[in-house]
């Protein structure tokens, strides 16, 4: 899947928002099955989110080290 449709190809097109007019795109472009090219796109929609939810979650775990270490530093010092 990876041979027949390279993201560093796939992401040098203007892409359609919509999957049906992506799965089109990619199946005329690289001469693939639709079914092929649905299975990346679904693939690489799940890598991009994953990425956004990662993303976000390492912006909370420093939120939160910064909300923890400040009350460790307050209460070293209170004493």
């Amino acid at each position: 899947m990876y041979a027949a449709l390279p993201f560093f190809m796939i992401s040098r097109f203007e892409i359609p928002y919509e999957e049906k007019g992506m799965v089109g795109l990619l199946t005329q472009v690289f001469e693939v099955t639709p079914e092929l090219a649905s299975r990346r796109v679904k693939q690489i929609r799940r890598r991009i989110f994953q990425t956004q939810l990662d993303r976000q979650f390492i912006q909370y775990l420093k939120q939160e080290d910064k909300r923890l270490i400040g009350h460790a530093i307050s209460y070293r010092f209170e004493n």
